[in-house]
């Protein structure tokens, strides 16, 4: 079983580096590489300051997060030790295609702190639903403006159809655990999603908690509207941060979909037909997204050291 298990890991790692290098084939057999290259070494690089920033300020709104949910699951996290396991889990999902990706190791470090592994499991996993909910919500928000200036109605529908699944998929969470789906608590596997639903009800009554998942959130995702809106500054644009804002988001909701390496491929894609049908060029919209990939592997790069050095002080214990 175990062996089974790993080979469909592999195998699925296996498929996401080809369907990556497919996406990223297909949009630099549609644009011009050399343009690309000479316009990323012509970027004005008192604006990598502006995309540092942004940065950091998104990696301490994810650790605060996570830590929000595990109050509301009655756990502890420092501030230290969430951003600590934030930037391993940004390491692992940035730089490295394997079989341990940074959730799991989250999970796997979270325990190290005295928390169980089953709210470990949960805290991680609310955690990454709390910011695709808060993610769907914003789509569901810049879907209208889309909808008037984008004529891809392909695009349209796609995108549409990932938000209706996205708020079914919320809806479902909520409902799951009840009188009739009781039964099946002892279950291992479909006892757990029970838990979930009922840790992700317990945090829904929690005022507090949503208010602040709510906005930890929305900060996550308005720091990353601003490294594109810092990047593209850059790279000599001149397009507002509220256009980024309504067009940015439904790049993310789309990347979050976990069928490429760390998104590559997919947001180039996303990036030309979104950007691009909103008058920016596929070269400076593919720019944009290289940079931006780059930047977040750069960022990530704090989760290696990390990662060493609590490997190190684990060994010696």
């Amino acid at each position: 079983m175990t062996n089974r298990s790993t080979y469909l890991k592999n195998l699925m790692i296996i498929i996401k580096i080809i369907l990556s290098i497919f996406l990223v084939y297909i949009i630099f057999i549609q644009v011009d590489i050399s343009a690309i290259a000479e316009k990323i070494a012509q970027m004005a690089p008192s604006w990598i300051i502006a995309v540092a920033f942004f940065f950091v300020i998104q990696v301490t709104c994810a650790a605060q997060r996570w830590r929000y949910v595990l109050a509301g699951m009655q756990q502890h996290l420092t501030t230290r030790s969430a951003l600590r396991l934030i930037f391993l889990g940004q390491f692992f999902n940035q730089c490295l295609p394997s079989n341990i990706g940074g959730d799991t190791l989250r999970m796997f470090y979270l325990r190290r702190e005295g928390i169980g592994t089953g709210s470990a499991i949960r805290s991680v996993l609310l955690d990454r639903i709390a910011g695709l909910l808060i993610l769907t919500l914003l789509c569901s928000i810049s879907l209208p403006f889309l909808i008037k200036h984008l004529e891809n109605q392909i695009a349209i529908m796609g995108l549409l159809a990932i938000i209706v699944v996205g708020w079914a998929a919320v809806g479902i969470l909520l409902v799951l655990d009840n009188p009739l789906t009781h039964r099946f608590r002892d279950h291992k596997f479909l006892g757990m999603f029970l838990s979930l639903s009922k840790d992700a009800r317990r945090l829904t009554r929690d005022r507090m908690v949503i208010a602040s998942l709510l906005t930890t959130s929305v900060l996550i995702h308005m720091c990353s509207v601003g490294m594109i809106w810092a990047i593209d500054k850059a790279l000599g644009g001149d397009t507002s941060y509220l256009f980024f804002a309504f067009t940015v988001i439904p790049t993310l909701l789309v990347v979050s979909i976990p069928i490429s390496i760390a998104g590559w491929g997919l947001r180039e894609q996303a990036m030309v037909i979104i950007l691009g049908g909103l008058g920016i060029s596929a070269t400076h919209a593919v720019s944009i997204s290289i940079l931006f990939g780059a930047a977040l592997i750069l960022g990530s790069l704090p989760g290696a050291v990390f990662w060493l050095k609590t490997d190190r002080n684990t060994d010696r214990n």
